[in-house]
């Protein structure tokens, strides 16, 4: 990754290729879904929370089609 490094008013700020952006911006994304998988299976782990079957759903949400992992599916 090739970091140009300006400087306006004082302040820094550094350039980098858009190329390079993109791949910043995934990687944190990924990062953040990650963490929120970790802390859902935490919270499941200390009984924090608990998994809903798919049977309770269905009948909380009549009439939605799903998919064979359960995705509801828009009509």
């Amino acid at each position: 990754m090739r970091i140009e490094k300006l400087t306006r008013k004082g302040k820094e700020f550094a350039v980098i290729p858009m190329e390079d952006l993109q791949k910043l911006i995934e990687d944190a994304e990924m990062l953040a879904d990650v963490r929120a998988y970790d802390a859902a299976k935490g919270r499941l782990d200390r009984g924090g929370d608990e998994l809903i079957p798919l049977e309770i759903t269905s009948a909380a949400w009549p009439g939605k089609a799903r998919s064979e992992s359960g995705v509801i599916i828009a009509r």
